[in-house]
């Protein structure tokens, strides 16, 4: 969301009429960007942090069987909904183009339609690209490109990657047999292949290499947070330099269990003179454990203003976050990717697989006044300084 609502503010300011759909959890951010709300309709209109209220089945589901019901559930039911609020939106107001996030299956239905009898369709990706490819395992499953077989091995995954998502492709292509009298082309997460440009908030290096990948992708670089409609807290002049600052985040998806990241984070550096900086995405501060004396906390904190204040950046890899801090010119510490996988730490620079959660211990620092542990995202190895990648994500991010 967050970016895309960077991306509305933008449109506003130059004097663009802006429709923003989305559900009810963020009509107020999406109203403080100057844009116009509208509203999803119920089935489709979903607080991610009350799933387990919402669907009282799912808390007994692990692993696979919980991934395919989430997928099911939560991105493939709503689709025609969406589809349906897009539409008479469109028929109220024509629109020169629709910009959708992945996971907003709706805007897929609409490439049903054929050009010119529908605008443009843009999938604007803020997540690890979503396109399958041969060169790459299924998205989400965490796994880097493999030394030998690779592609023999991505399309064993594959196979087995659709058998357990078969009921929610069957869903969707229900659906969209409703709409369009035939199945949804490909696969519910390939829609971006059909849409009309995929805009890349990322680099090339920040992604695996995809031979196959469209014409039609275009990287854009990272979105800054300038212009964010998060205010600063009244505990700001904090940050004034005189203790190293520690940022600690879970971001605004995999953030309800704190004891991944954010709460060993806390106990590790509690007596250490530092200041640890929290943001918990979505979640009101009063979820959070006891806030040691030297840790300051927030919902959402504007990163143009927080990055080159922060020394160390402790997360579980959230993709937009990472990018952020590799371009931040002023801060040249290693980064990663985030892809799903084993949680890893790095310890003086180096990356290593971590199997568990982080280890209490592993967050002091080694040297006084610098802390050299820090849990780094799961997943593949930092490429940032490895492939170049801070400096291509810096000149792509110049006049943002």
């Amino acid at each position: 969301m967050t970016p895309l609502l960077a991306v509305a503010e933008n449109f506003v300011k130059r004097g663009d009429d802006v429709r923003f759909i989305t559900g009810s959890l963020f009509a107020d951010r999406v109203a403080a960007t100057g844009a116009s709300y509208v509203p999803l309709p119920t089935e489709a209109d979903f607080d991610d942090l009350a799933l387990n209220e919402r669907f009282p089945e799912r808390v007994r589901l692990k692993g696979a069987r919980a991934i395919a019901f989430d997928i099911e559930h939560v991105f493939a039911r709503p689709a025609k909904a969406q589809y349906d609020t897009v539409i008479t939106a469109l028929a109220a107001q024509p629109a020169d183009v629709v910009l959708a996030e992945p996971v907003f299956v709706g805007a897929a239905f609409l490439l049903g339609h054929q050009r010119p009898t529908r605008p443009p369709v843009v999938m604007c990706a803020v997540v690890p690209l979503p396109i399958e490819s041969r060169d790459t395992a299924p998205f989400g499953t965490g796994l880097p490109p493999a030394r030998f077989l690779n592609r023999p091995r991505n399309a064993a995954l594959a196979a087995v990657n659709r058998r357990i998502l078969r009921q929610a492709y069957q869903t969707i292509d229900t659906l969209h047999s409703e709409v369009h009298g035939n199945a949804m082309p490909g696969t519910l997460v390939d829609w971006g292949r059909r849409a009309d440009a995929i805009v890349q908030f990322s680099v090339p290096s920040f992604e695996y290499p995809r031979s196959d990948a469209p014409a039609t992708l275009h990287f854009a670089g990272p979105l800054s947070a300038t212009g964010s409609q998060a205010p600063l807290p009244d505990w700001w002049s904090d940050l004034d330099g005189t203790r190293p600052v520690i940022h600690v985040t879970q971001g605004t998806v995999a953030n309800t269990d704190y004891g991944q990241v954010i709460a060993p984070t806390l106990r590790g550096l509690a007596d250490d003179d530092v200041l640890v900086v929290v943001t918990t995405g979505n979640r009101a501060l009063d979820t959070l454990p006891p806030l040691p004396p030297n840790t300051r906390a927030a919902t959402y904190l504007p990163y143009d203003e927080l990055l080159p204040r922060t020394d160390v950046y402790v997360t579980n890899g959230g993709y937009g976050g990472l990018a952020l801090r590799c371009a931040d010119r002023r801060h040249r510490r290693q980064g990663g990717q985030a892809r799903g996988g084993r949680p890893r730490r790095m310890v003086r620079g180096r990356p290593t697989h971590q199997k568990r959660t982080p280890d209490t211990t592993r967050f002091a620092p080694r040297h006084p006044g610098r802390a050299e542990s820090a849990a780094l995202p799961p997943g593949q190895p930092p490429r940032c300084r490895r492939h170049g990648c801070s400096p291509r994500l810096r000149r792509f991010g110049r006049h943002r």
